[in-house]
Parts: C-alpha cells; sequence; structure tokens
C-alpha cells in the first residue's frame, strides 16, 4: 500500500509548498522502503499546541508531531503527522532558508521518525547534530529534495 493522506485546518496553504506525496516517495527511495500509509495535518500553532500538551504532555507549539502506529512495521512507513506551517515559516525566516526548503525538512523530520529513529535532544542547531545518525540522514536527504527539485520540481 502506498497512501498519503492530507487534511489542512488552513485556509489556504501557501502554493509553493511542495506536494507531500512526492516527498514520502523520495523518502522511502532514500530508506529502501517499499509501503507507507500516513495521514499529514496541516494547522496553525494554536492546533499543534494542542495536539503537543495532549500527546506529549509539552505546552506550547512546534513544528511537527510524528504519531507512529503502534507498532513499527519492517520495511513500511505508518503513522500520523500534524505540520503547524505557522512553526514551519518562523524557523524558515530564523535559519534563513525558504519555507519550501523548511517545509521537506520537517517531513523528512517526521518521516524518519516513523520508522523508529529518535535524536535525543540534539537539534539542527547543535554542535554535534551534523554527526548524529537521524540529523545528518535527515539534511543529506533535505540537500537531495533540494537537488532534484533544481533539475525538475517535486511537486
Amino acid at each position: 500500500m502506498r497512501n498519503v493522506e492530507i487534511s489542512s485546518e488552513i485556509d489556504e496553504p501557501p502554493d509553493s509548498l511542495p506536494v507531500v506525496p512526492s516527498i514520502v516517495e523520495f523518502v522511502a527511495a532514500s530508506l529502501r522502503v517499499d509501503e507507507w500509509d500516513l495521514s499529514f495535518l496541516l494547522c496553525s500553532d494554536a492546533r499543534i499546541s494542542e495536539l503537543n500538551e495532549e500527546f506529549r504532555g509539552v505546552r506550547g507549539p512546534t513544528d511537527v508531531l510524528s504519531f507512529a502506529s503502534e507498532e513499527i512495521p519492517d520495511n513500511r512507513i505508518e503513522g500520523d503527522v500534524a505540520i503547524s506551517l505557522e512553526s514551519v515559516s518562523q524557523n524558515a525566516l530564523e535559519n534563513g532558508v525558504d519555507l519550501r526548503e523548511e517545509f521537506v525538512r520537517v517531513v523528512v523530520h517526521a518521516l524518519l521518525h516513523l520508522t523508529g529513529m529518535e535524536h535525543e535532544g540534539v537539534t539542527l542547531d547543535s554542535p554535534e547534530a551534523s554527526k548524529h545518525p537521524m540529523i545528518g540522514l535527515q539534511e543529506k536527504i533535505v540537500r537531495e529534495v533540494n537537488e532534484l527539485a533544481g533539475e525538475r520540481s517535486v511537486e
């Protein structure tokens, strides 16, 4: 099964956002994953704050949350992802990248979590980020997606 469902609580998501199924397909190929069953919710900081507190006990917004299935099946990515477009936009500004690149980054980040990878508090800003297995792989995939988008649209 190769299923990606997307819902949006945002009235008009920016046209510049890449198409999520294309990113999923690229990441799956990079990870040698054959099947996926995913749902994505594009939402506001207010909504992701509610989810963050309800499911993680953490107050306030975050850019992305991922919720894996009960068991992470081999050779399959399965779960739900919530993305706050407000936080992604803010991250893009703070990191000096465009919204498209930051959106790709959070989708990749969520997919890596759904495969069982963790980053134990290491963030992109951490000195050890480039050597961390998950963050290093995330940035490699983001670069590859951006290179591909330069050659032809990932959308």
